[in-house]
Order: structure tokens, then sequence, then C-alpha cells
């Protein structure tokens, strides 16, 4: 069994553990907005949603502003008001599973974040509201699936509740405290908060953080990513 740490809050941003055997740090990924940029296939596929109603199709811009609080969200955003989102998502799916691996590359840098990490001792778990039926695919389809010690998809409790980001520390015998949540929105920023544990919002994604809500840390480039997750949990 894995003794865990005692951690020390240096000041709001850094928490110095204080370790007793191997301590482990775990890094807690969003998926979309943050490892992959996935608007070009989310906006093909709500398309095609929109194509079946004899709609118009809309810009990838337009669908970036919509997306990050899961697909039934997005599919509210994209259709018309009163449209059948049951019968929506049953269509985005089914087109969406083949798609979801051809436009979805990884933001500039990120094979190397999560490589340095590895070498560094750092373990990594993925939380994403978008369903489970497609994170696996996208991470295997970027060869970084073997990086990720779990995968928590939104097919359950989502964000911004605190239970994945907890659920994926007992399962990586990690203490929260040890734990950074890494994101673009506001549901990784809020979740992170009702977890306890600190954040990293990156500034590459689908969206600013809404006013009055501040992650532990800003991330302007992928470049300064290691330097803080290290600056965060820090091991000595």
């Amino acid at each position: 069994m894995r003794r865990y740490s005692r951690s020390v809050v240096l000041h709001p941003c850094t928490v110095l553990i204080e370790q007793e055997d191997n301590v482990q740090r775990l890094a807690i990924w969003d998926l979309d907005g943050t490892l992959v940029d996935s608007s070009l296939d989310l906006c093909a596929s709500g398309n095609h949603v929109r194509q079946t109603m004899s709609l118009e199709p809309l810009s990838v811009p337009a669908v970036k502003a919509m997306i990050g609080d899961g697909l039934t969200a997005l599919l509210q955003r994209m259709l018309p008001e009163g449209t059948d989102i049951d019968w929506a998502k049953s269509i985005f799916a089914d087109h969406y599973d083949e798609q979801c691996v051809k436009n979805t590359p990884l933001y500039e840098g990120m094979a190397s974040v999560l490589a340095q990490l590895h070498a560094q001792g750092w373990m990594s778990a993925l939380v994403s509201n978008k369903p489970d039926r497609w994170c696996g695919p996208i991470l295997k389809a970027n060869n970084i699936d073997h990086y990720f010690s779990t995968i928590r998809g939104g097919d359950g409790i989502r964000k911004p509740q605190p239970d994945p980001l907890l659920d994926v520390c007992r399962e990586c015998e990690v203490d929260i405290s040890c734990a950074v949540m890494i994101g673009d929105l506001s549901n990784d920023i809020l979740a992170a908060n009702n977890a306890g544990c600190s954040s990293i919002h990156v500034r590459w994604g689908f969206g600013p953080l809404p006013d009055g809500l501040t992650a532990s840390r800003d991330c302007e480039h992928y470049t300064h990513l290691v330097d803080i997750l290290n600056d965060v949990i820090r091991c000595p």
C-alpha cells in the first residue's frame, strides 16, 4: 500500500510535498481543447445532423464557441429549439464513431509534455465530459494512450462535480493534494476547486474563463507547462 504524503501550502498556488516514501503526483487532463483540437470533427458530425434536418452548416468558429459542456449541450446549441436531442445524439454518434479520429490532432507539443512528465515520474489520468466511447480511440489515434493510467469519460457524473477527479485519484492511489487538473474551460477549474486540488488553465483551448473564476496557475504556451506543474506540486 502506498503511503501518502503530507502536504504544506506554501502560497495559494504551490503545494510542497514532504515525502515519506515514493510519493506519486498525478496530472489530470481534460481532452477537448486541452490535449486535442476536436473542433473540426465535432463540427463535421454536428453539421451532419443539421444536414439530416435540411439545415445549413455552421462554421467551425461558431461551433468552437459551443464546445465545453458535453454532447447534449453542444447539440442543443447547434440545433433549433424543440429538436429531439435524443434522436440528434443518435444521428451524431453514428457519424462521430468514425469521424472522431479523422481531424482531431494533438495541440503542438502535447506529446512531448506527456513524455517529459512520464520520465519525471508523474502519472496521468484523463477526465473528460466527452462520452467514454470516444475518449480512448482519440488518445490511441494520437499515440498517447499509453501515458494514461485511467480514463474517465462523461457517461457518469461529470465536471464541474468533483467526483470524477476524486475517483481517478482513488484508482491511482494518489492523494488529492498531489493532483493537478489541467483544462481550458470553467468546468475543469470548478471541478478542481470542488475536489480541493490545484488547477492549471491552458489558454490555447476553446475559450477564456468567466470573470471571477481563476485557476491556481495559467499557461500561455505548452513549453511552460512542465515547469508550471513542477512548481504547483513540489517534491523536494
